[in-house]
């Protein structure tokens, strides 16, 4: 769990990259939303294959558990500015490797979510 923060504070930055500003993005708190099985994705010399979820904004975590898992199993392009496709309308922006987006955020408006490889 020690992870949590800078997995959620990660996602916190890709929000504030689709921003144009961390600012709003660094101040929201998100709701934390569990975690979810998905594809072992091998980062740092680790193997992960649980992601932490986070919603913003009135985002419900039913919504943003159902999109993560989602997001997690579509091929990605590799690397750190990488753009998997999420809900309709929602712009979404996540670091990649090994084809799997195991870090990142979409957003719509104000509401958002995030995701982190845990």
């Amino acid at each position: 769990m020690r992870n949590f923060g800078i997995l959620l504070a990660a996602g916190a930055l890709a929000l504030g990259a689709l921003a144009g500003t961390g600012t709003a993005a660094q101040a929201a708190l998100p709701t934390p939303c569990g975690r979810i099985l998905g594809p072992t994705v091998r980062w740092d010399g680790r193997a992960m294959s649980h992601y932490v979820v986070g919603a913003f904004h009135g985002t419900t975590c039913t919504f943003a558990r159902l999109w993560v898992g989602r997001i997690v199993r579509e091929v990605t392009p590799n690397g750190s500015l990488s753009r998997p496709k999420g809900p309709l309308g929602w712009s979404c922006l996540a670091r990649a490797t090994g084809h799997v987006a195991f870090n990142g955020a979409c957003r719509n408006g104000l509401r958002s979510f995030s995701w982190g490889a845990l």
